[in-house]
């Protein structure tokens, strides 16, 4: 399995030695067709019972089971970005529309992984102000 993002790819395979030989065919073809190189400390072959975290969740194989959670960082930027909403919305610095399209995006974005989390957090930042 092969993900691609704009600067990002994964790849996935049971052959470690397969993986390496992907390695070296992706860093020869950046660096002499593109003119690019790949950032060595972010690049890794890595067994898939160790995981590996991505775009602000964690990977890992569990019974066969790809299990996918929010890391600590991500977490505690969703939570400094809600309070944030919440705090502009209350001192008028942005409309409901915008404060709610933003909450919103958070609880649709993040309903794979951690969903209790996030809600909990929309719950306690933003919902509790209107409670009171």
């Amino acid at each position: 399995m092969i993900f691609i993002s704009t600067r990002y790819f994964i790849l996935i395979h049971h052959d470690k030695e397969k993986l390496k030989k992907a390695l070296v065919f992706i860093q020869n073809e950046l660096e002499n067709t593109y003119k690019l190189k790949l950032n060595i400390k972010k690049t890794k072959i890595v067994d898939s019972s160790e995981g590996f975290t991505f775009l602000g969740y964690r990977y890992r194989i569990i019974n066969n089971k790809t299990v996918r959670t929010l890391t600590k960082c991500a977490k505690n930027k969703i939570k400094k970005r809600i309070k944030s909403v919440s705090w502009q919305y209350k001192n008028n610095k942005l409309s409901f529309e915008k404060a709610f399209c933003s909450i919103a995006s958070y609880q649709n974005n993040y309903n794979c992984g951690n969903k209790m989390y996030v809600n909990n957090l929309i719950e306690r930042y933003w919902f509790d102000e209107f409670r009171k």
